[in-house]
């Protein structure tokens, strides 16, 4: 699975590209939306991680453009990052048109966990419990 983590901090970037590298997938990253947006227009991911507040342009912004049309394709799953967590936010999320949201800081489970679900809700596919 390659993965885009679009985020403005070096340390939030490694943390995401540690945890999803020994989780077998292969990590880009990106400081910014709008460096986002040009990277998923010339190249293939199955999923993005997406910071909501970075500079340039933020996270609502990128993923309004990825759900117009303007970059990647339009059901490309999409997983909001964040230090904000207010009650409420998942939803006002989902609204702006991400398909999960992880808090930060990121736990490991969880983000994969979140990935698994975003993947399987856009292609129909069940998600296997590893626990199981």
């Amino acid at each position: 699975m390659r993965i885009l983590v679009a985020d403005d901090s070096p340390v939030n970037q490694a943390v995401a590209r540690a945890i999803l590298e020994a989780a077998g997938a292969v990590v880009e990253t990106a400081a910014n939306g709008a460096q986002a947006l040009e990277r998923l227009s010339s190249e293939p991911f199955d999923v993005v991680l997406m910071d909501l507040r970075m500079p340039v342009m933020d996270g609502a912004e990128a993923v309004g453009r990825i759900r117009e049309g303007q970059a990647g394709p339009v059901d490309l799953p999409v997983i909001a990052l964040s230090a904000d967590a207010q009650p409420g936010e998942g939803a006002r999320l989902k609204a702006l048109g991400f398909d999960g949201f992880q808090p930060k800081p990121i736990q490991p489970a969880s983000l994969i966990s979140a990935i698994a679900q975003a993947v399987a809700t856009r292609t129909n596919t069940p998600v296997r419990n590893e626990a199981a």
